[in-house]
């Protein structure tokens, strides 16, 4: 088995390839009710024109809307894209989450991961294209990421991500300014911690210690245009009062245990981070948590 490249890129619900050759990149779908939006997330995948192969794996968290008829028709249409696991229970509060979501994500052959909410799209159907070959010809990059449409209640914000100046990010700048919206990611799986530490367990969401352990000793690549859409709706657990919480609480845990992979000066940040969450915590300073 052996990766292989088409001459030019095709919509990638267009591609045909051998059943064993394996996929370049693996794109991860969680999603829990979000039947209204999953039409508009899965399109933007399977309009993306890529000279490689992909894969869809998509966690679904024991969803009760009707998003299962979606899963099913999509799955129908494009057996060979889709891998589908549908949990028989709601774990998103449950610390077993984590586990079960790394475990079906884990399976994948691929040497990048690309990442999307099931209620976000991605629009610029050249988006994994421009992310993979640049990280392809660029062996010192870890991860890329890119601007978003963010989108409040159907209107769009301008100002919601604080996004950095420069193009290129050093780890102590992915930790001072963590403005990666999940949907924008595209970075290495080898460079992952195997096996991830015990605590990454207890993370209700990865992105963050990811992103910081992945840039240790890598760079990070800021693309400026909006290749994708993040929505924010009266749903979104970004919203939810106690999630808003549990952020502040699950960010100084995070940091604390983040402490020992990094260098000098990438401690001093995470020290500043560890107690500018704690001062959020108790007097509620406006936090922004991207998930």
């Amino acid at each position: 088995m052996r990766i292989k490249f088409l001459n030019n890129p095709i919509e990638v619900s267009k591609q045909i390839w051998e059943k064993e050759s394996i996929p370049v990149v693996s794109v991860r779908v969680n999603t829990y009710n979000h039947y209204n939006y999953l039409e508009e997330c899965l399109q933007g995948i399977l309009k993306q024109k890529t000279t490689f192969k992909i894969e869809i794996l998509i966690y679904d968290d024991a969803s009760t809307d009707n998003s299962k008829a979606i899963f099913s028709k999509y799955k129908l249409k494009y057996p060979d894209l889709f891998k589908i696991y549908i949990s028989p229970e709601n774990l998103y509060f449950t610390p077993y989450f984590e586990q079960r979501i790394h475990n079906f994500f884990s399976t994948t052959k691929a040497e990048f991961i690309a990442s999307v909410e099931g209620d976000d799209y991605w629009i610029d159907e050249y988006k994994l294209q421009e992310q993979i070959v640049f990280l392809i010809n660029n062996p010192n990059y870890a991860l890329t990421f890119h601007k978003v449409k963010y989108l409040n209640n159907l209107k769009e914000e301008s100002n919601y991500f604080q996004y950095p100046q420069k193009s290129t990010l050093s780890n102590v700048e992915i930790i001072l300014n963590h403005s990666i919206p999940t949907c924008s990611r595209v970075y290495r799986k080898s460079l992952e911690p195997n096996p991830w530490p015990e605590w990454f367990n207890k993370v209700n969401a990865k992105d963050i210690p990811q992103n910081i352990l992945l840039t240790s000793k890598f760079n990070a690549k800021f693309f400026k245009k909006k290749m994708a859409v993040y929505r924010n709706h009266p749903s979104s657990l970004t919203k939810d009062k106690h999630h808003i919480k549990e952020s502040y609480m699950q960010s100084i845990f995070i940091y604390l245990n983040l402490i020992r992979y990094l260098s000098l000066k990438s401690k001093i940040a995470i020290f500043y981070k560890i107690i500018y969450s704690f001062l959020a915590l108790l007097k509620n300073i406006p936090f922004i948590y991207f998930s």
